[in-house]
């Protein structure tokens, strides 16, 4: 027989149900697996852990005309046999932004943000280690056009600070915008003309632009369907204790998955150049995805909107060693 406990948390996840079958139904997401999803986000329960851990493999990276046999990367790979369907987890966000202007604003001010975004790209903390990156071209492909030399700017009464700062953070948006971690949802802008005037047509939306954490960003991506076993998909919580939507990513494996098999979802590789494009479009630049691409480190157009962007939040002083404090 029921218990009233029992009737409590069924009548508790019908109400779940009810509120996002249809994003649910969207995602993708088996049904069998919603429950368990409801569960975890009641306990607010990050299980990822109890199905997979980080080894490093090869990165698979070009050198010289070949693979590079020492590159390697950091790569989610289960830790048991599973079934189709089996499971499902929790990713959370590190860093959810609309333009450059949010993100170079939420890395400056977050001391700990920087340093866990770089690491995820493996991109450079320092401009020191910015600088010996770029004469050894150990960061990828061609070249950028800003100048490591800062004594023009120092001459010229420029903040010398701001101008590395603005190197570093534009470095590792540059690994963003052009690796595998960005992804992007759209959201509604507000209301719009038609809205007013009575029509039906729906709003406007915009993108919003995340990364996800460790976890997420560790699964492997593919434009290759035998090399995928998982899929990964953004998810909004009505959390009805907060009572608002809170945003995640949900993942699961769509495929039987094997012990020590890497994690793998679909990811067209040009899937990062179009998000890159939307990226500039949405911050109103006229910056050439494609071209900005090729390079190896961020190209002088770029940096110098990150730079602006960077200004209105930098105070002098604002050093590598206490990344984010304010002055005032």
């Amino acid at each position: 027989m029921a218990t009233s406990n029992d009737i409590e948390a069924d009548t508790a996840y019908g109400v779940f149900e009810a509120s996002h079958a249809s994003m649910l139904d969207i995602s993708g997401l088996p049904k069998i697996l919603w429950r368990n999803l409801y569960e975890q986000l009641q306990q607010n329960a990050f299980l990822a852990g109890n199905h997979l851990q980080f080894a490093e493999i090869a990165a698979g990276e070009e050198k010289d005309g070949g693979a590079d046999p020492e590159a390697t990367r950091l790569a989610a790979i289960s830790t048991h046999d599973m079934q189709p369907n089996e499971v499902v987890f929790l990713v959370d966000h590190a860093l959810t932004f609309t333009n450059v202007f949010d993100s170079v604003q939420a890395v400056h001010g977050h001391p700990s943000l920087l340093p866990r975004i770089a690491a995820l790209t493996g991109a450079c903390t320092s401009f020191d280690a910015l600088s010996t990156a770029r004469r050894d071209g150990s960061e990828g492909g061609g070249g950028g056009t800003w100048t490591d030399d800062l004594s023009a700017d120092r001459a010229e009464g420029r903040s010398v600070g701001l101008r590395k700062r603005a190197a570093v953070i534009a470095n590792i948006l540059h690994g963003l915008l052009h690796g595998q971690q960005l992804e992007m949802y759209r959201v509604a802008s507000g209301t719009t003309d038609a809205e007013r005037d009575g029509s039906q047509q729906l709003p406007e939306t915009v993108p919003a632009f995340f990364v996800m954490d460790e976890v997420g960003c560790r699964i492997s991506t593919s434009d290759e369907e035998g090399s995928v076993n998982m899929r990964v998909a953004p998810f909004f919580y009505l959390d009805p204790a907060a009572g608002q939507l809170v945003p995640y990513s949900i993942a699961w494996n769509t495929s039987a998955v094997a012990k020590d098999e890497i994690l793998c979802r679909m990811k067209h590789a040009a899937a990062a150049e179009q998000l890159s494009a939307e990226f500039f479009r949405a911050s109103k630049i006229e910056i050439d995805a494609a071209a900005e691409r090729e390079k190896q480190f961020p190209g002088e157009a770029f940096t110098l909107v990150v730079e602006a962007a960077l200004s209105a939040v930098y105070k002098e002083g604002d050093g590598e060693e206490d990344w984010g404090r304010k002055q005032d």
